[in-house]
Order: C-alpha cells, then structure tokens, then sequence
C-alpha cells in the first residue's frame, strides 16, 4: 500500500475492494477511501469499473482464469496483472494493462507511473 501512496498522493479517491484490514494498514488520511468486501449487484460493478482508472489482478498463486480481470477488460478498464499464469499472455503491455513482477512493489511502483 506504501507504492499507492506514493503514487496517488494528490488523489482525492481510492477505491480498494477488499477487507480494511488487508488492504490498508496505513491509510491515506488526506483520501477518501472506499472498501468493498463483495459486492453483488452487477450494475454497481460496472459503475466502479467504467469510473476507475486502473485494475489490478495481482496473483501470486494458482490462477487460471480470473473473471476480475474479464470483467475489467469488458469494460475497456487497464490492467496491472502479476507475471503468474496466463493472465500476461491477454495484456498488450502498455495498451490494455501492464504485466508486473509477482511479488514485486518496485514493479507496481513503475507501472502505477506509466498509467499516470
């Protein structure tokens, strides 16, 4: 969360689905920030989508598919995903979405940059 920090120090908004405590030990106390455990109402996802400026799919385990990532897609949303999988093999690296280092904050740091 410190690379987020950095990188969206001026922002007034950040949107971050997933539980408070995972996500956010240092909260930006200058940003408004929004969790979302789950959410399950399709149009509110959408709307979260088409308002976002980037998705992440940062997967460091078994993953063969993620509809997170269709889904963000679909709605012309770029993705940083994690070099795991065959999630990279869908990025056009720096049209639709970058493909980082797994594990690696220097990695979101310098994407984050890019999509700026």
């Amino acid at each position: 969360m410190d690379i987020v920090k950095c990188i969206y120090y001026n922002k007034e908004e950040l949107f971050v689905v997933c539980s408070p405590e995972v996500c956010l030990c240092s909260p930006l106390s200058h940003v408004y920030v929004e969790f979302a455990d789950y959410i399950n109402d399709e149009k509110r996802i959408i709307n979260y989508m088409k308002n976002a400026s980037i998705g992440f799919v940062l997967s460091s385990d078994c993953e063969t598919i993620s509809f997170a990532f269709i889904e963000m897609m679909a709605c012309s949303l770029p993705v940083i995903v994690s070099n795991f999988g065959r999630l990279p093999e869908s990025i056009d690296y720096g049209v639709n979405g970058w493909s980082i280092k797994t594990g690696s904050e220097i990695s979101i740091h310098n994407n984050l940059e890019l999509s700026n």
